[in-house]
């Protein structure tokens, strides 16, 4: 009796180890980087549609609703009113959908400056609200993203 116990605790043991433990569904999936993440030129245009200033905006981080980055701006035109904001810094946003709503901070108090506007593959565009204690002005932007294409290199016969 002794041995069938053994040997059917034994069996048990060996199929207890052998059985793959279920993972979650969560575990089960890849997960897949967000279309969103990258880099974009972006150009900002006055109601006129004169370029006012350009850039790059770098969103780093996207999880759930809320997004995380960097941006670069630098002035194409001198008369634009978004002048305080020719630098760089940090940048964070949420995506609903295809909307998507992006703050630049810049750490300048009472100057904020906010990109609301829509996804579409690879074009964010919509528009661009600069306020402070004394001003308010708005204007369009775009901002396409950029494609990283890899160099490959060509071996060239020579004589």
């Amino acid at each position: 009796m002794f041995e069938h116990l053994c040997i059917l605790s034994l069996i048990f043991i060996v199929l207890f180890i052998s059985c793959e433990i279920e993972k979650s569904p969560i575990e089960k999936y890849e997960t897949i980087p967000s279309p969103l993440l990258g880099r974009y030129h972006i150009e900002a245009f006055d109601t006129l549609n004169v370029i006012l200033c350009e850039g790059e905006l770098n969103i780093d981080h996207h999880e759930a609703t809320k997004i995380t980055g960097t941006w670069f701006l630098e002035n194409v035109n001198l008369q634009s009113p978004i002048w305080l904001y020719v630098n760089q810094g940090s940048l964070k946003g949420e995506v609903y959908n295809d909307s998507i709503s992006i703050s630049i901070s810049q750490e300048i108090t009472d100057n904020y400056l906010d990109l609301l506007g829509h996804y579409n593959h690879n074009l964010i565009e919509g528009k661009w609200i600069n306020r402070g204690r004394n001003f308010r002005c708005w204007g369009y932007f775009t901002a396409q993203k950029l494609i990283e294409k890899t160099m490959r290199s060509t071996k060239v016969k020579t004589k």
